[in-house]
């Protein structure tokens, strides 16, 4: 059975955090202008003196690299916490294909990950046995799309060109009956099939 869905995953920290966002992206800017100065002043005023042997290159080459070595690190760090701490996602079920995309900043989009839905071999709750079993493996590549940590999460196990991966996202009761139709039964590990069965006996009683 076909199906088209879409499930937007809200990042509820980037509000909560607005203040540290700004602190976290005012550290980078500085250490962009700083790293622009010493490379400045590297290039205008210390030169690399090749005129003066072989160990005063490698010296100064070292000395350079000492000087600018804090601001990039500083830059890698706070963009890699500004991405980390700022991604939202977007899970796309389009026919056989199941695509994810995350959101950065509430701005910049890409691909997170695209596969066909018939490469899924389980689906199933991060609190259940398998999840542990698939995780404690490591030829399994693992995958995370959530931002929300007390959300329900989920596990997908699936392989794309003999790579075994794990992908682990949030879930919730509109997703996974999404997920029931575009998958057998048996691909749904039992703690999938037990929280749709209560939300089925939850519908009968209201």
């Amino acid at each position: 059975m076909e199906v088209f869905f879409e499930k937007n995953v809200v990042n509820e920290n980037i509000d909560r955090h607005k203040k540290r966002n700004v602190v976290f992206n005012v550290i980078r800017i500085i250490s962009i202008v700083i790293l622009i100065v010493e490379i400045y002043f590297i290039l205008s005023f210390q030169g690399i003196p090749v005129d003066q042997g072989a160990w005063a290159v490698v010296l100064s080459i070292f000395s350079s690299l000492i000087i600018i070595a804090p601001p990039i690190a500083s830059i890698i760090v706070f963009s890699m916490l500004l991405s980390r701490l700022n991604a939202e996602y977007d899970y796309y079920i389009a026919g056989d294909v199941f695509r994810v995309m995350q959101v950065i900043n509430r701005k910049k989009r890409k691909k997170f990950t695209e596969f066909s839905v018939s490469a899924i071999s389980e689906l199933g709750i991060l609190e259940s046995e398998n999840f542990e079993r698939y995780n404690a493996d490591k030829t399994i590549k693992k995958l995370n799309a959530f931002c929300n940590d007390d959300s329900l999460l989920g596990y997908v196990y699936f392989t794309v060109d003999g790579e075994k991966k794990l992908l682990i996202l949030e879930l919730d009761e509109e997703f996974l009956l999404a997920l029931r139709k575009a998958l057998p039964m048996s691909v749904l590990d039992g703690s999938v099939k037990k929280i749709l069965h209560e939300a089925a006996k939850k519908n009968d009683l209201s």
